[in-house]
């Protein structure tokens, strides 16, 4: 049988590499594919939320109702734990409230259960009497890596570039707007590109429906409130699913 056509490249270092016609095919379509971007489908399926995504949606989205939501209401999965950490190092630190009380480390929702709404709220020494904003919000990761988790998705998008965020706290109708996503098929990227779509629907839905959280986080700052009070966010990347479309 005749041998595949084979091309050697210059690597670093001088190096030769050497690859199979086939093989450099393949890379010619995904890298094309990758480069025409096209309009996502609406329709609901499996999303991977990058860390970024994630800390907008909670941040954004999460936290104005945990201002509305009683204790002991569940409101999502039970991977989902989030904390108000004021005296951690970053873009919303502060030691004190309003009324000059020490501030420490509060529990907002443990197992996807909301511990307390945010604001007007008391954990033992702790007395907050702030106007209900967070300062530095965090959500505990997971043990999965994202690279794990993307290997888990069947089918979905991996939705990154968080450009602006959306909540009806009453309702809890939410809408997240993303710059880009990849598509996901088998386990990989599958070379589809998307861009300026949006996720939305019910943020309990999709807080419910959260079926693991990555090992790695990233954190965002974020201004908070009719004042743009300085806050932060920082998360892990959610899997989850929810409907998506173009924004």
């Amino acid at each position: 049988a005749a041998e595949s056509a084979t091309l050697s490249v210059a690597a670093a270092g001088g190096r030769q590499a050497t690859f199979e016609e086939e093989e450099l095919t393949r890379v010619q379509e995904l890298a094309l594919t990758m480069v025409t971007a096209r309009r996502v489908d609406a329709g609901t399926t499996t999303v991977v939320l990058s860390p970024r995504v994630s800390a907008l949606l909670f941040g954004a989205c999460v936290a104005p109702c945990l201002r509305l939501t009683p204790a002991k209401r569940r409101i999502g999965s039970k991977l989902i734990h989030v904390t108000d950490e004021p005296t951690r190092a970053g873009f919303g630190t502060r030691y004190f409230d309003q009324e000059g009380r020490r501030l420490s480390t509060a529990p907002l929702i443990d197992s996807g259960v909301v511990v307390a709404p945010l604001g007007g709220r008391s954990f033992g020494e702790l007395d907050w009497s702030s106007n209900g904003l967070f300062s530095n919000l965090v959500v505990r990761p997971g043990k999965a890596s994202l690279g794990d988790i993307l290997a888990s998705v069947d089918d979905g998008i991996v939705i990154e570039g968080p450009v602006a965020a959306d909540i009806d706290p009453d309702s809890m109708t939410f809408s997240i707007e993303a710059s880009r996503g990849l598509g996901v098929r088998n386990g990989t990227l599958s070379g589809r590109l998307y861009v300026r779509l949006a996720v939305h629907g019910r943020l309990d839905h999709l807080l419910y429906q959260v079926e693991a959280v990555s090992a790695e986080t990233k954190t965002i700052p974020l201004t908070v409130g009719p004042t743009d009070s300085p806050g932060q966010v920082t998360a892990p990347g959610v899997l989850t699913r929810a409907t998506v479309g173009p924004s």
